[in-house]
């Protein structure tokens, strides 16, 4: 199995944050705000909004102070002229339309569900959310050494752990996709459980003790484990790996405009290189924001158009 070099670095990293996204379950109101003694002019606000659980893992009174000091910094770097205002979308089902209602400015929101939605909703994808060195990472379907897709058809107990919220699913949508491409049932059919878990060590520890018969995680959680406890790697192995993936993307909408927008997006590709929002982004546990390029979502795109066809083989 690889193992990831700066393993030691990596471990913040482990469980996937979003900045722009986790901060929103315990922030609320305009960064920047402005004093009753400033002047009547109102300085211009960039709205952003975020699917709520795309993410698990990260302290969200964590998450809050991080995104106060890079909004912050962004906002007194130049000069107070803007202020950024934050909501969460509860309910991804209903995201197009609240986006479309609201007139957001900026969005968050995972790969897949950026695939699900942009024919509702103008947009147009700026920047990558990534937690590792570089813009995309696969997923994996871990087992014990030695099963296959048919051994484990044949077990009684067929548990399975995915992450909560949004990863969950697309993780969920990804294994229904080869599942179903080799001819069998879909995960909630195929495994007799599903449990869901906000980190990854949660998710490999029970596989490699025998508790459960598979676990979804993305690859360099399994790499980071595997680096710090080697026993993981000669008990487990990778069944199935996902194409590279997008984890989250930032999206503009057809209502953003102005220089501000702009300075916002700038200001993320720059992040890395400015030491207090390296601290942020190190408090919730994410590495750095790609400037978007479309190859990056080429394998994305790959696994969505696979899902709908074998969706449509089924009738569905």
């Amino acid at each position: 199995m690889k193992s990831a070099p700066k393993a030691l670095r990596q471990l913040v990293q482990i469980f996937p944050g979003v900045i722009l996204l986790c901060a929103l379950c315990s922030f609320s109101g305009p960064v920047g705000a402005e004093s009753d003694d400033d002047p009547l002019q109102a300085p211009h606000v960039i709205r952003m909004g975020s699917i709520f659980d795309a993410m698990p893992g990260v302290n969200t009174e964590d998450a809050r102070m991080a995104m106060e000091m890079l909004l912050r910094n962004i906002v007194v770097r130049h000069g107070n002229r803007f202020r950024i205002r934050l909501d969460f979308l509860m309910e991804f089902d209903q995201a197009a339309e609240k986006i479309a209602s609201e007139r957001y400015d900026l969005v968050v929101l995972p790969g897949l569900d950026y695939l699900q939605i942009r024919a509702k909703v103008a947009l147009i994808p700026k920047l990558v959310l990534s937690k590792v060195d570089q813009p995309t990472e696969p997923l994996v379907l871990v087992t014990r050494r030695g099963e296959t897709l048919n051994t484990l058809e044949q077990k009684d107990s067929r548990i399975l752990i995915i992450d909560v919220g949004r990863a969950g699913e697309n993780a969920k949508l990804w294994l229904d996709t080869i599942l179903l491409e080799a001819g069998l049932g879909p995960s909630h059919q195929f495994f007799t459980e599903i449990r869901r878990s906000q980190k990854p060590s949660r998710s490999i520890l029970p596989v490699f003790f025998g508790q459960v018969a598979a676990c979804v995680v993305p690859e360099s959680a399994l790499n980071v484990m595997d680096e710090l406890n080697p026993q993981i790697g000669r008990q487990v192995q990778i069944l199935k790996r996902s194409e590279n993936l997008v984890t989250l993307l930032l999206c503009a909408t057809s209502w953003a405009e102005g220089e501000e927008v702009d300075m916002v997006i700038e200001e993320g590709i720059d992040a890395i290189h400015d030491p207090k929002s390296r601290q942020a982004l190190t408090m919730v546990q994410m590495n750095r924001f790609y400037s978007y390029q479309p190859e990056y979502l080429a394998g994305t795109l790959d696994l969505y158009q696979r899902y709908h066809r074998v969706m449509e083989k089924r009738g569905r």
